[in-house]
């Protein structure tokens, strides 16, 4: 039977506003928000995260915040093996999101979009992002004690071009690098290491591993002529490179701490 245009009408105050100034992006976005089974499923999961007016897209960030907060707040008076049962907000709401992501069949930029259509009510530029910047692990979010070193990642799709990677980079990495400082300081701190002699460093530390003493990688490195010097007076101190073994072998043992 042809449903008739009438049976829809409950459907006009569900119905979610479009900003997308792409015309490609408009299409793909319309093509899930006006569905009606998926309209008709706001009302549930609106309820069920406290959504009980629409927000504005700043007003949204600062919600997400306050939930993720909740949820580091949760794991912070939780021990880790009661994580996963204990209530958080902004993990359940993310999770939700995916479900429905994967329920509809879209691809994984869609999350963001459902999301918007769920708090906001309406789907802009801002929401659609097909390609974009990603800090990880960000689930569970964790307090800084308990996080591992994160890792950036651009994140493309089949829509993606070389001017978005290009825009998205530019507009985000400098961000990114000074609001995780975890990130920004183990790079800084490897990008400013003299690496010189550190060749050099790991090969007499690999010796000394191997049972070779200071004095004997020490005239391995060392002239024909101190060698000869060295089977006469036997006094290693004596060797020019005896030092500087030894302080890179300690060095060395010091950076793998």
């Amino acid at each position: 039977m042809r449903m008739r245009i009438a049976d829809n009408k409950d459907l006009l105050d569900l119905k979610i506003d479009i900003k997308c100034t792409n015309d490609i992006a408009y299409m793909d976005v319309a093509l899930l928000v006006d569905k009606p089974e998926f309209l008709r499923l706001l009302p549930e999961y609106r309820k069920k995260h406290g959504i009980n007016s629409l927000m504005s897209e700043s007003e949204f960030m600062k919600w997400t915040i306050k939930l993720l907060d909740e949820d580091i707040q949760t794991l912070e008076d939780t021990k880790d093996f009661e994580w996963r049962s204990t209530n958080r907000p902004f993990w359940k709401f993310e999770e939700d999101s995916v479900e429905l992501c994967k329920r509809f069949k879209k691809p994984g930029y869609f999350t963001q979009i459902i999301q918007f259509a769920l708090a906001c009510g309406v789907v802009g530029d801002f929401s659609y992002q097909h390609t974009k910047i990603e800090v990880e692990p960000t689930d569970p979010p964790k307090p800084p004690e308990y996080t591992d070193l994160p890792e950036v990642k651009i994140v493309i799709t089949p829509m993606t071009t070389l001017k978005d990677v290009q825009e998205v980079f530019e507009k985000n990495v400098p961000d990114i690098f000074e609001s995780h400082m975890k990130l920004l300081n183990y790079y800084y701190r490897m990008k400013n290491r003299k690496a010189g002699n550190f060749r050099r460093d790991r090969e007499w530390y690999w010796m000394n591993i191997e049972g070779i003493g200071y004095t004997d990688i020490a005239l391995s490195a060392t002239s024909p002529a101190n060698r000869l010097e060295y089977e006469k007076n036997r006094n290693r101190y004596a060797i020019p490179e005896y030092e500087m073994v030894k302080q890179a072998v300690r060095r060395y043992k010091n950076l793998l701490k």
